[in-house]
């Protein structure tokens, strides 16, 4: 395993191999479980270390106190005995068993690993209600894409179900997989789980393109006005401004009234609060920070209002094609 291709997470997991399982450990509970499962993966994939690579690896950690081990063997034995001392032996065990063996999804859940284009041709015959139960199971990113490659009456009908729904029984799940033909899924018991909703229907939107996305909320809107009123004030709010660039941002500050703003700074994060204050003079800052110490006690309807304000000058300069807005989390390879 030539160095020069190795990537971050294979050379952390040859670091703490060489280390040790008492310093990896202590290593392991400065990490989130996902960096963990990263780096355990590299390693469950290890069998025999040069010394070389070992030497070369600890070099660029410059961590010359360090001896190389040379050849390093039995990595589950390591990350058992490591993350065993690190979290919960019943937890570690989990992790383990997951990265040696990672287990293939099954039922619905196998549909996040599938070609978009080919889950919309497995559900686009359904009853707009399964369909709204598949896509509930799925990442907002992967709901997006399915359902842009759905005809647009069928996605408007699926988007009004979605938006609607709130549980799932396990049993209509284990039946919609029969009725797909999909391996069932391990059983999650008979609870309800939590699916579907604003949230979710307003995040599948942000992940489409921005004509399918306008054509799918114009639609919404014919069916439920107040479900796609609901979406649009989910899809943008108040701190997604934070994403906006210094350009855009300047320009929505000049389109809102100063007394609208200052309310709707008022308990704001640092951030926002920070951000306005950059992209304002300094003496329009300086008022505002003295108008917001002075400013007693404000309704919280009186807040959100100043809010949805500034929410609406926003959306209504991009539509205008005045300044580009990125919602929170949105991935920089989406062109909106």
């Amino acid at each position: 395993m030539p160095d020069n291709t190795m990537n971050g997470a294979e050379k952390a997991a040859i670091l703490l191999l060489a280390i040790g399982e008492e310093a990896a450990s202590d290593i392991f509970r400065g990490l989130e479980e996902s960096e963990i499962k990263l780096i355990g993966q590299a390693m469950a994939r290890m069998h025999e270390i040069p010394t070389g690579t070992v030497s070369r690896v600890l070099d660029e950690f410059r961590r010359e106190m360090i001896q190389p081990r040379g050849v390093v063997t039995n990595t589950r034995t390591f990350l058992n005995n490591a993350l065993g001392k690190a979290l919960d032996p019943g937890k570690a065990r989990n992790i383990v068993n997951e990265l040696v063996a990672p287990p293939k999804p099954r039922g619905l859940k196998a549909l996040q690993l599938s070609d978009p284009r080919a889950v919309a041709r497995l559900i686009q015959n359904e009853h707009p209600q399964i369909c709204a139960v598949v896509l509930s199971t799925l990442e907002p990113k992967k709901i997006g894409k399915i359902l842009s490659s759905l005809p647009p009456q069928k996605m408007a009908d699926v988007l009004l179900r979605m938006g609607k729904l709130e549980k799932i029984s396990p049993q209509l799940l284990r039946e919609i997989e029969d009725v797909l033909n999909l391996s069932p899924a391990e059983a999650d018991g008979e609870v309800p789980i939590p699916a579907g909703g604003v949230k979710l229907v307003a995040q599948a939107l942000n992940a489409m393109q921005k004509d399918t996305e306008q054509m799918a909320l114009e639609r919404l809107q014919a069916a439920d006005s107040d479900l796609a009123d609901s979406v649009r004030k989910a899809q943008f709010t108040f701190e997604d401004l934070l994403g906006a660039d210094d350009r855009s941002f300047q320009a929505i500050l000049r389109e809102v009234n100063r007394d609208i703003l200052v309310v709707a700074l008022k308990a704001a994060s640092p951030e926002m609060r920070e951000k306005v204050f950059h992209n304002v003079s300094e003496r329009a800052a300086q008022m505002m920070q003295e108008d917001l110490e002075a400013m007693g006690p404000v309704k919280v309807v009186e807040v959100e209002n100043a809010r949805q304000e500034m929410i609406r000058v926003a959306r209504r300069l991009e539509e205008e094609g005045k300044i580009t807005l990125r919602t929170a989390g949105e991935d920089d390879d989406v062109v909106r």
